[in-house]
């Protein structure tokens, strides 16, 4: 839906962000939401179907800024080692999952809970982006000869993004480990051992 001509759905959209903010993600409901809006629960489902749905909107402009980041990040180290700008990538993308954790979790319950929907994520614009930037990378070291050979490229970047679950991020917090340190367990644990005497990956706050 185009909410930049629907003025209910973007007033919906401002709510749900200021009551998430005050409240926190999972303390607030779809009722909470459309009370809040001054609407009817019926207004409130025709847009927006579920929680998982509404906090993809939400996160809309929060993504929008990290991909614009990491984008540009991306092309002004681009004559660093690939195995560097990997890991630079997965470390934004880790602080990125680390902060907005509990909007996550609710689109992700929303995607599981309706199989028939299961491929949604896969084809929505956050995986999308994130896919095609890390599977690029990593055919690029494939090219230059960098990575180890029986590694292929799509299905290493699907298992690395899959493992930024916020049951995961949440439970690093909690252990009281460091977004750096976390940072730095990637990229000697999933990122390094790809590449073929890959240099070390360097990680900044360390």
């Amino acid at each position: 839906m185009n909410f930049e001509t629907d003025v209910v759905g973007r007033d919906i959209i401002e709510k749900a962000r200021q009551l998430f903010n005050e409240h926190g993600v999972e303390a607030v409901n779809m009722h909470q939401i459309a009370k809040g809006a001054g609407i009817g629960q019926g207004t409130l489902y025709r847009r927006f179907p579920n929680k998982g749905t509404l906090c993809v909107c939400v996160l809309h402009t929060q993504f929008e800024q990290f991909k614009a980041i990491t984008t540009q990040e991306l092309i002004e180290n681009a004559a660093q080692p690939v195995v560097r700008r990997l890991s630079a990538f997965i470390r934004s993308l880790l602080f990125f999952a680390l902060e907005l954790r509990e909007y996550i979790r609710p689109i992700l319950s929303a995607i599981c809970a309706d199989e028939k929907n299961i491929q949604g994520w896969f084809q929505a614009e956050p995986y999308a982006f994130m896919h095609a930037t890390v599977s690029k990378l990593l055919e690029e070291a494939a090219a230059a000869g960098q990575l180890r050979p029986q590694i292929l490229p799509t299905i290493a970047a699907s298992l690395l993004i899959s493992s930024f679950s916020p049951e995961l991020m949440a439970h690093f917090k909690e252990q009281g480990y460091s977004k750096e340190f976390i940072s730095e367990q990637y990229s000697v644990t999933f990122i390094e051992p790809l590449f073929i005497e890959a240099p070390k990956a360097e990680n900044d706050g360390n």
